[in-house]
């Protein structure tokens, strides 16, 4: 029995799923493993510009209590925003992630995640300085009605006392802010990120480089098996001809398949997104944004899986053609028309008694040889 027939069944099956599986993983495996995209989702999608936002609302109330800075005032809210721009949040956060690659990719030994804020938080302060200067400044002088029994906080008071300085309560709001618990640590890198038991972000991620190395091969190896499988259908079919015209077919309908499957993809993680945000547990803004990123990577993700079931329809159509226009030899015609009828033409030649001319080998009977005596008659 020939091992030819199975083995390329067995290829033409391997083939069918290394294609189909290497659509995904090597889309996302370039999107993923590129910075830029990251950054350009992040970018996109405007979380830069509603990050501050959120975060006043959320800590308005716990910020304004601490006397430290009355964040429920729009002109407050407003310091808070020209200190801590979206550029300056985004170049932070481009930072971390350039940082993060380098180290995952090998280019550095140490991963460098640092944040630093000083700059910000000083600008802060000293804009909350002028506020309160320029505060009291506007404030009538109390009378003695109105006269505060205690200290006076100048950006919450309606009035100041008589000859109240104002120089004192800049100072002082200027302190406030440097010296408080809002943005106490304006500096943070991958070593003072630890855990309970005291290890650093670096040592919890350690084997970080060397999964991002494993995925990385494991795309390329998926793309030779793909590569060695096909090789191994022409090698196995009952002729290379066939062998071609198989491996087309099966590039056309994986390549339609696997742009079937992007955009299904791309529509499932919209969708997902889309009800997960019309939850109440999801109605924040910066919950809302986080939705819109994975959506941009799921779209990034798709663009490059379509232009990869293209590449692979191209490649099947060219070898469809390929086996269309090419001649067929009569040895190829014979195992053409033996595969459609079911009939094995290795079996049969292995299998031919001593001596007869084997099927496809192209003997015929030698034109010299005599034509058989008829039977005498007998009388």
């Amino acid at each position: 029995m020939s091992i030819r027939k199975p083995f390329a069944a067995l290829c033409a099956s391997l083939l069918a799923a290394t294609l189909l599986g290497l659509g995904f993983s090597w889309s996302a495996w370039h999107v993923l493993s590129q910075p830029d995209y990251i950054k350009k989702t992040l970018r996109t999608s405007g979380i830069y510009q509603s990050f501050i936002d959120d975060v006043i609302k959320q800590k308005a109330n716990e910020v304004t209590a601490s006397g430290e800075l009355p964040a429920n005032q729009p002109e407050v809210q407003s310091l808070v925003k020209q200190a801590f721009t979206p550029e300056l949040l985004q170049s932070q956060a481009e930072g971390v992630i350039d940082g993060s690659f380098d180290w995952a990719q090998g280019k550095t030994a140490t991963l460098n995640t640092n944040i630093d804020l000083t700059a910000a938080k000083q600008k802060l302060a000293d804009s909350m300085a002028a506020y309160a200067e320029n505060r009291v400044k506007s404030l009538p002088t109390c009378t003695a009605a109105t006269m505060p029994a205690a200290t006076v906080d100048v950006l919450q008071a309606t009035c100041v006392p008589p000859g109240f300085d104002a120089t004192a309560a800049a100072n002082q709001a200027r302190d406030n802010v440097l010296n408080g618990d809002f943005l106490k640590d304006t500096k943070l890198s991958a070593d003072e990120i630890q855990t309970s038991n005291g290890q650093t972000l670096q040592q919890q991620l350690h084997d970080g480089p060397v999964i991002y190395q494993k995925i990385k091969w494991t795309v390329y190896a998926q793309a030779i098996l793909a590569a060695i499988l096909a090789i191994g259908l022409v090698v196995f079919s009952s002729t290379k001809r066939i062998g071609i015209r198989r491996v087309g077919v099966i590039s056309i309908w994986t390549g339609a398949l696997n742009a079937g499957l992007a955009w299904l993809s791309s529509y499932g993680v919209h969708y997902i997104s889309h009800k997960l945000a019309q939850t109440n547990a999801s109605n924040q803004p910066l919950q809302q944004k986080v939705f819109t990123i994975v959506q941009g990577i799921m779209d990034d993700i798709k663009v490059w899986w379509l232009w990869y079931s293209l590449v692979v329809f191209g490649i099947g159509v060219v070898l469809v053609l390929v086996y269309r226009f090419t001649q067929r030899t009569p040895k190829e015609q014979a195992a053409f028309l033996a595969e459609d009828a079911g009939i094995d033409l290795a079996r049969l030649s292995d299998t031919a008694p001593t001596g007869t001319p084997k099927m496809g080998s192209g003997m015929l009977p030698s034109r010299n040889a005599k034509p058989a005596r008829p039977p005498r008659k007998i009388q």
